[in-house]
């Protein structure tokens, strides 16, 4: 831990692209991350290239079910920020160098999170998890930025993320993916980053995340499940009325 401050720290992502990470937590509902290019002290950073809030408990100071996956590279962060509405429900968080991208690319530096403020009322369908579809990625405050695109012009921007034109859905799970498949059969996808919405190579895949093209059905498997060398872990969202919600899929080893 390069910086410290109070109720402030930042993380160096030594074994990715040297980028850091900021976390503020001043708020009893969510942190705010930004990401810098490098950092100096705790109060100053170079190219901050993303602001984004990671929401704790949509009740002040309460306790949330959460999941950290991390390597030497990247980290993603899953948070159960709003359980009385969406049980099991969690929203994606990450920062770090994309998965599988080019290893000279030393820009492919990701943060992803929630667009809201800590004091906004879309905290309260918990950020990546809303009420109203109950998917735990691609809701409408759900957003991300790489450090800089792939030809390294300095300047924020926002990627494209393959997974939203996986169908018109933009949650993991949804009914209008395919039909659930026969035998029990789960149909995963890497969620692959681009610089744009065009044809190209992609800058690498977001960290320890996967999306579900099935369409959910209420006796979709929960737990862990073996896939050649990965480990995952998949849960099933549930809404306020017993509804099905969005698919969680966690790659943990």
């Amino acid at each position: 831990m390069p910086f410290t401050g109070t109720n402030t720290a930042a993380f160096l992502d030594s074994q990715g692209n040297g980028h850091y990470l900021k976390v503020t937590d001043t708020d009893p509902r969510s942190t705010q991350w930004d990401g810098f290019e490098s950092m100096s002290n705790i109060a100053t950073g170079t190219n901050n290239f993303g602001t984004f809030y990671v929401g704790k408990n949509v009740v002040a100071s309460s306790n949330s079910e959460w999941v950290i996956v991390a390597d030497e590279s990247a980290f993603a962060l899953f948070v159960a920020s709003a359980p009385a509405s969406n049980a099991g429900c969690f929203s994606y968080n990450c920062f770090g160098k994309l998965a599988g991208g080019d290893s000279t690319d030393q820009y492919n530096t990701a943060i992803y999170g929630s667009t809201a403020t800590t004091t906004s009322s879309s905290l309260s369908t918990a950020p990546g998890s809303t009420v109203s579809n109950g998917g735990f990625i691609f809701q409408s405050t759900w957003s991300g930025k790489l450090a800089r695109p792939y030809h390294g012009a300095a300047g924020t921007f926002t990627p494209y993320v393959t997974g939203a034109a996986i169908a018109a859905a933009t949650l993991s799970g949804s009914t209008s993916y395919i039909a659930p498949l026969q035998d029990g059969t789960i149909s995963l996808t890497k969620p692959y980053v681009f610089d744009t919405n065009v044809a190209g190579s992609a800058r690498g895949a977001l960290p320890f995340v996967w999306f579900v093209r099935n369409a959910l059905s209420s006796n979709l498997f929960q737990g862990f499940l073996q896939i050649a060398q990965d480990r995952i872990l998949l849960r099933q969202g549930v809404l306020a009325d017993g509804s099905t919600g969005g698919a969680l899929v966690i790659e943990t080893a």
